[in-house]
């Protein structure tokens, strides 16, 4: 199955990567380098999924995450934090359960990304 997948990102280039890995999986990919033009386009395309930084100038993902679950038009977007963090800096985020957030640790292997997609989304049989 084909997903429209945005990508939050201050790293072009990171960007760049992960829309060459995620285009090759056959999804539909848009790149965002700034906070707050994500949260207005997370409105607009309404995408499968959010490959959301942790770390970025201005506002983190973590507030990225916060305003996007206070909006009833985004609050079900499911999040893939993409963040060379340890998993330890989220335990302080509260996060509900139930919540369709995931975890992914920078770096890893391009097939990591596809497979991570395929068991947090599903996929067609």
């Amino acid at each position: 199955m084909a997903w429209k997948i945005m990508i939050v990102d201050d790293d072009t280039e990171w960007i760049n990567l992960l829309k060459f890995i995620a285009e090759r999986g056959g999804h539909e990919c848009i790149g965002v380098s700034k906070p707050v033009k994500a949260l207005a386009m997370a409105r607009e395309v309404a995408p499968d999924v959010i490959l959301l930084d942790d770390m970025m100038p201005g506002m983190d993902g973590v507030e990225v995450m916060q305003q996007l679950r206070a909006d009833p038009a985004t609050q079900q977007i499911p999040i893939l934090f993409c963040s060379a963090r340890e998993h330890s800096h989220f335990a302080k985020v509260i996060i509900p359960e139930n919540e369709p957030i995931r975890f992914l640790a920078k770096p890893f292997n391009p097939s990591v990304l596809n497979d991570t997609l395929n068991d947090f989304l599903g996929t067609e049989d």
